[in-house]
């Protein structure tokens, strides 16, 4: 059986915010909601983990890769 999660409870998942979420849908870059009614929708809790699990992998890849990039707010300042 698949779990309905409501947006509160998709915020305290994800922790983002409600506009982050809504931009992120618009974005194509976070699970569609179904409608429950004329008024009501949410999101399959299995779509919102995979999200989550995505969206850790991606952040441990970009880290991986910058590894090496210089921070410019941790660089000494000449003068």
């Amino acid at each position: 059986s698949y779990r309905i999660l409501r947006l509160p409870a998709v915020i305290q998942k994800t922790g983002i915010a409600r506009s982050t979420i809504y931009e992120h849908m618009a974005n194509r870059r976070f699970p569609q909601p179904i409608l429950l009614g004329p008024r009501s929708v949410g999101w399959l809790e299995i779509e919102v983990d995979q999200w989550l699990a995505t969206e850790f992998l991606n952040q441990e890849a970009a880290k991986a890769t910058n590894h090496e990039r210089p921070n410019r707010y941790n660089q000494s300042q000449k003068k």
